[in-house]
């Protein structure tokens, strides 16, 4: 919704079709209430077409099925943090490469270690719905793995739930598919941890 009311048009949300078609482990299956998740994953959208008379289309979906024949391709396309929460992120990022014409914004939980190192932290259980922590240059070379031209990492930021709860250091890549128009490089590309790229990756390393 924000999106459209910032004037992009047309705009198409993807979701889950059903709670129960999470990447979750089986156990953590058995153990959940579909029937209440459903409203929590169907009425947010409901209600967003009805008091902000959104004009945003809905395609229920799974990420690993997201291509140009299934959704279209689109000039910008944006993944929020979503990547923790499946088994195969790689695959989700190749996806993504697929429908963006210009360019993704793609965020995820990154692992709280001052470290710039390519590594991927596997945190995942029987008992949890979160996966995966990445460093930072592991996302990064993840999303020039799968095809963009060029990456930024632009930004850093604490997610925080209102309860307290949750406190989790992400980072936001811009990932282009396209040579950016001059001046458009806002963050820093970060091909290895060396130039300036790499001194800003070592600088924001230490606000973790």
């Amino acid at each position: 919704t924000s999106l459209a009311k910032r004037g992009a048009s047309p705009v198409v949300a993807t979701d889950l079709p059903s709670w129960d078609a999470h990447d979750f482990s089986l156990n953590v299956k058995e153990t959940i209430d579909n029937a209440r998740h459903e409203s929590y994953l169907k009425n947010p959208f409901a209600c967003a077409h009805k008091h902000l008379k959104s004009s945003v289309k809905k395609v229920e979906i799974n990420v690993y099925d997201i291509s140009k024949q299934s959704v279209g391709e689109f000039d910008v396309v944006f993944c929020g943090s979503m990547l923790l929460h499946i088994t195969d992120p790689m695959r989700a990022i190749m996806n993504i490469q697929q429908v963006a014409k210009k360019y993704a914004i793609i965020t995820t939980q990154i692992h709280p270690t001052r470290s710039s190192k390519p590594f991927a932290n596997f945190v995942g259980n029987a008992e949890k719905t979160v996966w995966w922590s990445l460093f930072p240059q592991c996302f990064v070379n993840m999303a020039k793995s799968a095809g963009f031209r060029h990456v930024e990492l632009i930004s850093l930021f604490d997610l925080k739930s209102e309860d307290g709860v949750y406190d989790v250091p992400h980072a936001v890549i811009r990932a282009w598919n396209i040579d950016p128009p001059a001046g458009s490089l806002q963050g820093h590309t970060v091909d290895a941890m060396t130039g300036r790229g790499g001194r800003f990756l070592k600088r924001v390393m230490k606000r973790l």
